[in-house]
């Protein structure tokens, strides 16, 4: 009975090394597996570069389709390229020729949508002479610059102007906005289908046309602080118009609705015209929204 006993018992220890083992493995497994997932998760978030040597440029060309853009003032020529590593930042093609900088950007097998990059530097601030191309889903700034010749068509993503100069600004943007501050606009027209145009700090001359397209027609347009050079003018279909701390202009406005124009807290039918000699004339149409100056 004794040695039965024993027996029994023995069998029992030999259930419980084993029943160890396989829990042992199960956690050695399970750790190895979170492991594994802890260091591939933060390899695909992992932030990389690359840093393109360039020769001189004075002209750029831009067939971009998911990355954001930025041109700068630096020491010299280059452009540069950073993200994420799932974004296969070395897709981006860079190349220089006959004084124009190409930049190419098409999304190719395994390719990551955004969260990337590209960086143009150039010596000073007068070294491009013209921008022009067609992105799809970018962001576009351009900081401390004159270019006289801009001319882009950018489908989703806002473009922005910061103490820019230039002569000749063409754009068609379809979803995004157009934020122009402390810079100069001599000559523009802009296409905007959905979103605002925001100008403050700055001189301009501009033909807009917001909300133009399909359903989606909403657009606002505000101008605070700034100068009109020359007779512009602004069409909405869905969105408000706003001019505060107004220069000396003339003033040709009309909506669709009544009592939607107030100047000088003065409101207004239809239509108010207000012409003043030698003074540049706004002409603002808005089928929906309000129109208000003062």
């Amino acid at each position: 009975m004794k040695k039965r006993s024993q027996i029994i018992a023995l069998i029992g220890i030999v259930l419980i090394l084993i029943s160890g083992i396989a829990v042992s493995r199960t956690l050695n497994f399970q750790n190895t597996s979170a492991k594994a997932t802890s260091q591939n998760a933060p390899a695909n978030n992992q932030k990389v570069s690359k840093n393109f040597k360039t020769t001189a440029f004075n002209q750029v060309k831009l067939d971009t389709d998911r990355s954001n853009l930025k041109f700068i003032v630096g020491k010299d020529f280059h452009v540069t390229v950073s993200g994420k590593l799932k974004s296969h930042i070395e897709d981006t093609k860079v190349t220089v020729d006959n004084n124009q900088l190409t930049i190419y950007d098409k999304p190719v097998k395994k390719h990551n949508y955004g969260d990337y990059l590209v960086t143009v530097t150039v010596p000073n601030r007068n070294a491009i002479e013209k921008i022009s191309g067609t992105c799809d889903l970018s962001d576009l700034s351009f900081k401390d610059l004159t270019i006289p010749y801009i001319d882009l068509k950018d489908d989703y993503g806002d473009v922005v102007m910061n103490n820019v100069d230039s002569r000749n600004v063409h754009l068609n943007q379809k979803y995004g906005d157009l934020k122009i501050n402390n810079s100069l606009v001599e000559n523009g027209t802009v296409s905007l289908d959905v979103g605002d145009v925001i100008i403050t700090n700055s001189q301009f001359k501009l033909n807009a046309a917001l909300g133009k397209k399909g359903n989606c027609k909403y657009g606002d347009v505000k101008i605070s602080n700034s100068v009109m050079t020359g007779n512009s003018s602004f069409r909405l279909i869905d969105g408000d118009f706003r001019l505060t701390n107004a220069s000396k202009m003339s003033y040709q406005l009309s909506t669709k609705r009544k009592r939607k124009i107030k100047v000088d807290n003065r409101s207004y039918s239809k239509h108010y015209t207000k012409i003043i000699k030698n003074t540049p004339l706004l002409k603002v149409t808005n089928k929906n929204g309000y129109i208000k100056i003062k």
